[in-house]
């Protein structure tokens, strides 16, 4: 939207022809808006007041503040609307392969994205009454498309029990979506068919978040409270539940009749691992641990033998602990790292690498006999505000922003640390990584989602 000021003061008056008679001057000062109208697919143009051109020739005459705005003209605002339909092509764009929006007539909120065999998903929240995710009340919806952008399909939750997003995750089951915030005060389960078309909703007791985690078969959810952690399973049409300690979930590794689980405890400053029954979520063993915090924990195989890696964080910064055995019951070699904190973490097949801020920033390569070194020589190049990260061909793949808060795009290949500068700013993004080596980027532009593919060819 397009807002032009213009001031026009006119300065009027004249001398009387005899002396003893004066006219006094008289001020008119006018102020007419005029807006353009603007397209779905447009950014608006900021119309901060100190930004306004003043059009008059003349000195503008400045009127005395009052307190009196009964007499201020009304704002003109351009209604918006959804023109959209589904199922919709993506758009060719000079700049990138392709770019696609996900709208409506109000505001759509970027949740989370899901990358799947199938598709890719796009969770968002929305107070659209027509758009592509719409509802007579505000809602949770699922957008799906292909890897050119295409939307296929969308569909949208009843606002009375899907009001507000909590997680999401794809599972064999389909899609599973846990939201809140409705007429009720309540947790639903929503099961979702990958083809959008079938859905099956669970009510569960509402908590301060949660998380969804595939397994092999189904799912469980966490659900944190204050002083306690729930999880919920689902199981021949039915859910059931057990207290598991308390804290959130941090990593989850499921055997043959049992899950070890490790919880996380920021307010107590512990973690806790945790042998679950899978049928009766009945705990079996357990081991706690204080003045810590677990990051991250991965098996790694070393000269034919399996190992346990994890991560803590401790008042001195980031130690890595080695084991035999998921519960940690024994400790092989403990080594401390250094006083840096660790976005994310993925393996490589072969070794561990740490997404790093602070002290040290960039790319950590951690070997199973818990040697590290940094990869990449030049940390400046990392985005200040690390949004998502990706692991593919053995490549770590960073998307942030910068202090003026424009998405970077980096990446360390051969030591060497590559930077992509997109003129496109957002507070929240997702990165997805293609088969052909093309990526798409999901962003929150203004009050719609932007969908991008681009290509480092």
């Amino acid at each position: 939207m397009k807002t032009i000021i213009k001031n026009i003061p006119i300065l009027l008056y004249a001398t009387a022809l005899l002396a003893i008679a004066v006219l006094s001057a008289v001020v008119v000062h006018r102020s007419d808006v005029y807006v353009s109208a603007q397209k779905n697919d447009e950014t608006p143009i900021k119309t901060d007041p100190s930004a306004w051109e003043n059009t008059s020739k003349d000195e503008p005459v400045i009127p005395e503040k009052t307190n009196n705005t009964d007499n201020a003209p009304p704002e003109e605002t351009v209604e918006k609307k959804y023109l959209g339909s589904i199922p919709r092509s993506a758009e060719a764009d000079d700049k990138y392969v392709y770019t696609q929006t996900i709208y409506g007539n109000g505001k759509t909120l970027l949740c989370d994205v899901l990358q799947t065999s199938v598709g890719i998903f796009t969770v968002v929240q929305t107070d659209s009454t027509e758009g592509d995710v719409s509802g007579s009340d505000p809602c949770v919806g699922i957008v799906k498309s292909d890897s050119y952008g295409n939307i296929l399909s969308a569909v949208s939750l009843d606002g009375e029990n899907a009001k507000d997003f909590v997680s999401a995750a794809p599972t064999a089951l389909g899609i599973v979506l846990v939201t809140g915030g409705g007429k009720t005060d309540s947790y639903f389960l929503h099961i979702v068919s990958y083809d959008l078309a079938e859905e099956k909703v669970f009510k569960i007791t509402s908590a301060k978040g949660g998380k969804v985690v595939p397994t092999q078969r189904s799912f469980l959810f966490f659900a944190y409270y204050d002083t306690e952690t729930v999880l919920y399973s689902y199981s021949d049409e039915k859910i059931s539940f057990q207290s598991v300690g308390s804290g959130e979930i941090c990593e989850l590794f499921e055997f043959s009749s049992y899950y070890i689980v490790y919880l996380s405890d920021k307010s107590g400053n512990k973690y806790n691992i945790e042998k679950i029954d899978k049928s009766s979520l009945r705990l079996l063993s357990e081991r706690k641990v204080s003045d810590a915090l677990v990051q991250n924990v991965f098996p790694v195989n070393e000269n034919g033998k399996q190992y346990y890696i994890l991560f803590e964080e401790k008042a001195d910064g980031i130690s890595v602990v080695k084991s035999a055995s998921p519960l940690f019951a024994e400790t092989l070699e403990e080594k401390r790292l250094g006083n840096f904190t660790i976005t994310n973490a993925f393996f490589d097949g072969e070794n561990i690498l740490l997404l790093c801020e602070g002290n040290i920033k960039g790319i950590v390569k951690v070997s199973p006999d818990l040697t590290a070194r940094v990869v990449g020589d030049d940390e400046a190049r990392y985005p200040e505000n690390i949004l998502d990260c990706i692991f593919s061909g053995k490549t770590l793949y960073c998307l942030g922003t910068d202090a003026e808060k424009d998405i970077v795009f980096c990446f360390c290949e051969n030591n060497v640390v590559s930077t992509e500068y997109f003129n496109e700013k957002t507070d929240k993004a997702k990165l997805i990584g293609n088969l052909d080596g093309t990526f798409n980027l999901f962003l929150q532009a203004n009050d719609d989602v932007k969908i991008i593919c681009f290509s480092l060819a």
